[in-house]
């Protein structure tokens, strides 16, 4: 747990136009005295700390607590008898802590102070492709985060053209759609990100950045040089089944793979940067192991020389 103390001489006044603040609903706020309050957010949460006036004012908790209801600086200043230089040092180590969020900001109070998002999401387009379970449960997980409705698409060109990201579920390994979207991202410089689930294997990423990370190309050829029985795994990805699988995906493994998909968009939205750029992370059910490989950009794939205008030998 970190700790805040309250130390500080050069203060400026808080601005009379300040923006409504409130406490952050993820947070909770423990009066420990007069001068001295926790902010609670986990037992190990990072957002957890003690914030102690060391002057002696006793106004700081009385002040934090004000802020239960959504209140400018001023209002709270006033309603808890606290000297406007005393009020604007205190607001800002409450805000530095997460305590205290702006009111616009209430809905992403658990991503500020628990996911550690600079800021609201941004307000892009996104689209789902894949209508299995898989997408449904990333659809409705987005939906909670982001607290707008993200919808599921029908078309994939469709969605790569009118979003601002994509993100491609399937409930299988599908490489044909996989390329497609790949293909689709380069055309309209559109963001993606890949999820799916192979039997007893989840895939969740990369976080495709056209023309920054990797492509689908590499993720698939470093994927298939590592198989052991390579040609067995060449032959069924795309082999037809004469009596195919029809048991769908359990919700439980369906909703495993959305969270960690729904948290890297997430995270990219915010400009944090995904944590599956130019990384896949592989939860293998069978053996419970959970696996994050880097994957390597390939020079001149098949994708980009295709968008060359110049005609070039591959191994020049």
């Amino acid at each position: 747990m970190t700790q805040t103390i309250i130390n500080q001489t050069d203060t400026t006044q808080a601005p009379a136009d300040a923006p409504r603040l409130l406490v952050n609903p993820a947070v909770a706020i423990i009066r420990c005295s007069d001068n001295e309050v926790f902010i609670r957010h986990g037992s190990r949460s990072a957002t957890s700390h003690r914030i102690e006036d060391t002057k002696g004012r006793g106004r700081l908790a009385n002040f934090a607590e004000a802020f239960a209801v959504p209140r400018t600086v001023t209002e709270a200043a006033s309603s808890t008898d606290t000297d406007a230089l005393d009020a604007a040092e205190f607001t800002q180590h409450l805000l530095d802590g997460h305590a205290l969020i702006p009111d616009a900001d209430r809905n992403y109070g658990y991503a500020i102070a628990g996911l550690g998002s600079p800021g609201i999401p941004a307000a892009a387009q996104l689209a789902v492709v894949g209508e299995g379970r898989v997408g449904t449960a990333v659809a409705r997980q987005l939906t909670d985060l982001l607290r707008r409705p993200v919808e599921q698409a029908a078309e994939l060109i469709t969605a790569f053209e009118d979003c601002d990201f994509v993100v491609v579920a399937a409930d299988a390994l599908n490489p044909g759609l996989f390329y497609d979207a790949d293909e689709a991202a380069m055309e309209t410089g559109t963001p993606w990100q890949l999820v799916y689930v192979d039997g007893g294997e989840v895939m969740v990423g990369p976080t495709f950045i056209p023309g920054m990370t990797v492509g689908y190309y590499d993720l698939d050829t470093m994927d298939e040089s590592g198989r052991t029985m390579r040609m067995d795994y060449q032959f069924l990805k795309t082999a037809t089944a004469a009596v195919p699988a029809t048991a769908p995906v359990p919700y439980a493994v369906a909703d495993l793979a959305a969270s960690y998909a729904s948290l890297s968009v997430l995270q990219h939205l915010t400009g944090k940067g995904s944590f599956l750029e130019n990384h896949v992370l592989r939860l293998d059910l069978e053996r419970m192991h959970v696996i994050r490989d880097r994957v390597m950009r390939l020079a001149r794939t098949p994708r980009d020389l295709a968008n060359r205008n110049d005609l070039r030998h591959p191994f020049l």
